[in-house]
């Protein structure tokens, strides 16, 4: 191909791995965006008691780990929830995670929905108090950035493509080290102030994900590819 476009820096490194720099010089990043949200957050004043989870549902995403930090923060918090959102992609792993749910006792705390209309999922990232994103891998994270654009306070994981996205507007976590996560999500939860300020700084972070940044980028790719018609064959 005369040109490619990967997602992320995090994908552009895994898809040119072992290959030639000159792979590399056709690869150009272009990252997913987000529409501004019409309507705004109210929930991040309020105290803690509800934790979101957006994704579909096997085993990268790493469920397992978020409902164990999730009954760990439970002994010390008899009020707070876990919704999860996402289609059960591998059943046998979400009949795993809700087997631990039961096991740990919650499950009169976690809320499994599966799949929802965007209506339903955008009071849901309104709402929230703790958006959470433990996924041990992920070449972008779309769930991640709607959560943002809300501005709703973040802890996600520190692996593979979300720290690129995340920036330094929310809490990351090792999403290998449960203790870690119960951490930072504990940290959110107790400080409404903190949590006002990185929900704001999601969202200022948000509108750099733009919907015409990606298409104007993806255009300027292209045009450079369709430019480069007529070259010898084999020329890069």
């Amino acid at each position: 191909s005369k040109r490619a476009i990967a997602v992320s820096d995090y994908a552009a490194r895994i898809l040119t791995f072992g290959l030639r720099p000159l792979f590399r010089r056709k690869l150009t990043v272009v990252h997913h965006g987000t529409p501004e949200p019409e309507r705004r957050r109210t929930a991040n004043g309020e105290a803690g008691t509800s934790l979101l989870a957006v994704s579909d549902i096997y085993v990268q995403k790493n469920y397992h780990a978020l409902v164990e930090a999730f009954a760990e923060l439970r002994k010390t918090r008899p009020d707070l929830t876990l919704t999860i959102v996402g289609r059960e992609i591998d059943s046998v792993y979400a009949s795993a995670v809700r087997s631990r749910v039961d096991d740990l006792g919650v499950a009169d705390a976690v809320r499994f929905h599966g799949h929802i209309d965007s209506e339903e999922l955008n009071t849901l990232y309104e709402t929230c108090h703790v958006f959470v994103f433990p996924s041990t891998v992920e070449t972008f994270g779309n769930p991640l950035l709607e959560a943002m654009s809300f501005g709703a306070p973040i802890s996600c994981s520190n692996s593979a493509a979300m720290p690129e996205v995340i920036g330094d507007a929310g809490l990351t976590f090792d999403p290998r080290d449960t203790a870690d996560m119960v951490r930072k999500i504990e940290n959110l939860l107790a400080d409404s102030a903190l949590r006002i300020q990185l929900g704001e700084k999601a969202a200022r972070r948000a509108r750099e994900f733009t919907l015409a940044r990606t298409a104007a980028s993806t255009a300027e790719v292209l045009r450079a590819a369709a430019g480069r018609r007529g070259r010898n064959r084999g020329e890069p």
